[in-house]
């Protein structure tokens, strides 16, 4: 019978505090602070986070709700961790994607993390490092429908990015889309760069490098119109006329 009578307090006394732990106010949400943002905005986490005020601490952290229902809703975040500082007050601490390349579209400047994602279409998000990444022009809205970069669009991109970082600065250079078989390249946002399709980049790109070495040596150095890379192993130079 005594076995049984300290069972039944031992349970009461974890029902209790199984209560206490459920019903204390101090367990409840009231502040929700975030930190780490600029893609997202401040604005648009604290209205995110209004229906999760009042919710328990342990569903919040401690069964890893929030943590998830972020990651799921924002695309643009990497990681998230969330802390409890006592009194009802959350940290959540956001890692995002890392802007990669910009596009302007239709007067509107879209920042794309290296896997696709479209980071900036809250209109009042932050783009941080903006001078180092490379700047794409001409693609119309239609690859750029949903949370990614359309796949196609994404793994040219790749391919251009990889041959460009070999040899150039990527802030010396402006890429431009006209379609499938006409990319140009302005280096130093004057000088076309006519690369036609994306095939043979390699090739194209060595025949670019030899030329500006070459070009450098010349002690007499004419103003250059544009370069033609459109020809199979053949760079064409296109001069300035002088009166």
């Amino acid at each position: 019978m005594t076995n049984k009578i300290k069972l039944a307090a031992v349970l009461f006394f974890f029902v209790l505090v199984g209560a206490v732990v459920v019903k204390h106010p101090c367990l409840r949400a009231n502040v929700i602070e975030f930190k780490g943002n600029n893609v997202i905005s401040s604005e648009t986490l604290q209205l995110f986070s209004q229906p999760y005020l009042g919710q328990h601490v342990l569903f919040l952290k401690g069964f890893g709700c929030l943590e998830r229902t972020l990651l799921d809703h924002f695309p643009s975040l990497d990681e998230v961790h969330v802390g409890y500082r006592g009194s009802g007050k959350l940290t959540v601490t956001l890692s995002e994607k890392l802007p990669w390349v910009m596009f302007v579209v239709d007067g509107e400047s879209i920042a794309v993390a290296r896997d696709g994602t479209l980071l900036n279409r809250d209109g009042n998000s932050h783009i941080p490092n903006l001078k180092d990444i490379m700047i794409i022009k001409g693609f119309s809205t239609v690859y750029f429908q949903g949370e990614t970069l359309n796949h196609v669009v994404l793994d040219q991109v790749e391919r251009l990015s990889q041959e460009i970082k070999k040899n150039y600065n990527q802030d010396d250079l402006q890429i431009d889309f006209q379609d499938e078989t006409d990319w140009v390249i302005y280096k130093n946002d004057t000088l076309p760069i006519m690369m036609g399709d994306l095939m043979r980049l390699e090739e194209k790109f060595d025949l670019l490098s030899r030329f500006f070495k070459d070009y450098q040596k010349r002690r007499t150095k004419r103003s250059i119109a544009y370069i033609d890379l459109r020809v199979p192993s053949k760079l064409l130079v296109s001069y300035e006329k002088t009166l």
